[in-house]
């Protein structure tokens, strides 16, 4: 069994916050993963985006790399588990 930490992500949550928040989509702080996976595990995720068109994904994209903040593309959520530390 392979058991990873996260590490602490420090970065200005509230300037990312405000700018990542601007992007088309739905955009939400502290998300269950639960309903994201077939098989309905995993804690959750730091930010959650859901694009409404694949340039808001690309343009979130950018803007995560340029505050250092992890990015992790999940597409339909089968065959996935996620760790009940979440996502960071």
């Amino acid at each position: 069994m392979l058991i990873k930490q996260f590490p602490k992500i420090e970065f200005n949550t509230e300037k990312f916050l405000k700018i990542a928040s601007a992007v088309p989509g739905r955009f939400k702080k502290n998300v269950s993963m639960k309903k994201f996976s077939s098989f309905r595990t995993g804690g959750n995720a730091m930010f959650l985006h859901q694009p409404r068109e694949k340039d808001h994904l690309s343009i979130m994209v950018q803007i995560a790399r340029e505050y250092s903040v992890p990015v992790f593309i999940l597409g339909g959520g089968t065959n996935i588990l996620v760790s009940d530390d979440g996502i960071p």
